[in-house]
């Protein structure tokens, strides 16, 4: 379970013994949670509480920000140290990872938490001008006019936010102009915002691919980044077994046989998000 779930389910906590003459009364209201654990939890001494404890409280006093909730995997802190670091020192990263391994819920959750964020989710129809509108409406900007106006507006954007980032996310989806209009961005916005050009590995094969064909600006885009991809890792088991633990999975043997699973699917997430969801629907089932 992520720190910020976490903090969500302490100030819910909080406000529930509000409503009792005393800590003890309250741990009384809830099932199988002591006052010791709730004294640990509004003291910030989360150490020792597991994530299915943090479930239990969560579900009994309230919480229901997701159906799914995000554990802290090896990716996931990767992707958050990333495009923490391209914030607040204004620097370009090229973060690649395949589909499932956490790239897009490390972003998701950076941008839950994070102001000053311009992003824009790429595709093979998106046009420059498309490009700076989504750019513009994801920060709540005016995304009117001719693609000059919102570059200069975007820019103007940038120059007047503290610490902002650009996310290009999927990047290897742009046809050729659009992709090689990143050149104009980067000169553009140079030392005044950070940026993360985001994608699967073949955004890294169509960079190194444009060099080696001399294709222009692609060697600039490289030095860019610092001439280095950010290639996420294949999740392992512990973090399979974050996965399941955030989700109310814990025993031993059901993991094993997820990850299992997820190693036949060729590692792919999205068969662990669907077996963990399987798991709870049946608990659910049995429990009514």
């Amino acid at each position: 379970m992520t720190k910020e779930s976490k903090t969500k389910i302490k100030e819910l906590l909080e406000r529930f013994c509000a409503g009792y003459d005393s800590q003890a009364k309250a741990a009384k209201a809830l099932k199988n949670v002591s006052a010791a654990t709730i004294s640990q939890v509004r003291n910030d001494n989360w150490d020792l509480i597991s994530d299915a404890m943090w479930i239990s409280i969560g579900k009994q006093i309230g919480f229901k920000e997701s159906d799914w909730i995000d554990a802290e995997t090896e990716n996931y802190l990767t992707v958050l140290d990333l495009l923490e670091d391209a914030k607040l020192s204004s620097r370009a990263h090229a973060l690649i990872g395949r589909a499932s391994w956490g790239k897009d819920t490390g972003i998701k959750a950076f941008k839950r938490n994070h102001t000053d964020i311009l992003s824009v989710n790429c595709n093979k129809l998106l046009s420059e001008r498309y490009m700076l509108m989504e750019l513009l409406k994801s920060g709540g900007y005016m995304a009117t006019g001719t693609a000059y106006a919102m570059q200069d507006r975007l820019v103007d954007v940038v120059n007047k936010s503290t610490n902002p980032l650009l996310i290009i996310n999927e990047m290897e989806k742009l046809k050729p102009g659009p992709f090689d209009y990143f050149i104009t961005l980067f000169n553009s916005t140079e030392d005044n915002a950070g940026i993360i050009l985001s994608g699967t590995p073949y955004l890294q094969t169509r960079i190194l691919n444009g060099i080696a064909a001399g294709k222009p600006g692609y060697d600039e885009i490289y030095s860019r980044i610092g001439c280095k991809f950010i290639e996420l890792e294949r999740p392992s088991k512990k973090d399979v077994r974050l996965i399941c633990n955030a989700n109310g999975v814990a025993d031993a043997l059901e993991v094993s046989e997820i990850y299992n699973e997820y190693k036949n699917a060729g590692y792919d997430l999205r068969r662990v998000k669907k077996l963990v969801q399987n798991k709870a629907e049946i608990k659910g089932e049995i429990a009514a």
